[in-house]
């Protein structure tokens, strides 16, 4: 990975000033590297000039990316282009204020005309954002609604924290009487989030985002099964992780049913889901 042929031929002559002592092409040299630092851990493939070191948001390293930016904005606080950069780097490390407007604006599009209709210039004419501008955050679509995605799953996972916490005193029982209060939560997480019943179709509809959900689930089922265990030692570790692998699937199915099944009362499929995972939960005590 190397900065483009321009900047490569300035560091170069700023590095040959420096060695004779120019203080301002030192400054230079340090500002320079450090962009070139942040293009490569954040860049875009679809920025100019960086099509070769470019990258998807997925495989942007957050912790060196974030780290390697912010050196550059802190050398060169007049660069756009470090800003823009070190902004990608925050979305790809889960802090998502940067692009909230963005983020915002593409969840009710997606609403609105759905995952094969939605296109980036759509989402560009909705935020009032040149695509050049847009491509700084995400390269297409998909990483738009993969953001999205992680996005959503992020705030149901603190919803899941939050929960096991609340309950933690009271044992399996606790948990397995309460799942209703969390299944409801994480129900109206989605719904408040713009272009939420749409992402989690998404997540589904499409091989390129399916991996945000199952990481997701894994998550959720990697803490349920931590707390389960401590209060379970006799029982196997796998055999629970297993039950609630199955209880956190049958979760999110069940709450997905809520918004595609108008013939059921909402409220009793909340009951009659808190309900199967409520013995199934107990069912590990026996």
């Amino acid at each position: 990975m190397s900065p483009s042929r321009d900047s490569a031929l300035a560091l170069e002559w700023f590095r040959k000033a420096a060695g004779q002592g120019h203080e301002i092409a030192t400054k230079n040299v340090a500002e320079l590297e450090a962009e070139a630092a942040c293009a490569a851990a954040a860049a875009s493939q679809y920025e100019l000039e960086f099509a070769t070191i470019g990258r998807d948001l997925e495989a942007i390293d957050s912790a060196v990316a974030i780290a390697a930016c912010e050196d550059a904005v802190a050398k060169d606080p007049g660069s756009d282009e470090d800003k823009a950069w070190l902004a990608r780097a925050y979305l790809a490390g889960g802090r998502y204020e940067e692009a909230r407007p963005l983020l915002d604006t593409a969840g009710e599009l997606l609403a609105e005309v759905g995952i094969d209709r939605i296109t980036t210039n759509l989402i560009c004419e909705r935020a009032g954002v040149t695509p050049p501008a847009l491509y700084y955050y995400f390269g297409d679509k998909y990483e738009v609604v993969v953001a999205l995605g992680e996005r959503l799953m992020d705030r149901q996972n603190d919803a899941l924290i939050r929960w096991l916490d609340r309950h933690a005193s009271g044992g399996i029982r606790a948990y397995a009487e309460n799942n209703a209060e969390l299944l409801r939560e994480t129900a109206e997480i989605t719904e408040a989030e713009p272009g939420g019943i749409w992402i989690e179709r998404a997540l589904h509809s499409s091989p390129r985002l399916e991996h945000i959900r199952i990481e997701s689930h894994r998550y959720v089922t990697d803490r349920l099964t931590e707390a389960f265990a401590k209060l379970l030692p006799d029982r196997p570790r796998d055999l629970i992780w297993l039950r609630v692998r199955m209880l956190v699937e049958f979760g999110y199915v069940a709450t997905e049913l809520l918004h595609a099944e108008s013939g059921i009362d909402r409220e009793s499929i909340l009951a009659e889901t808190a309900q199967m995972q409520r013995l199934a939960t107990l069912a590990l005590m026996d």
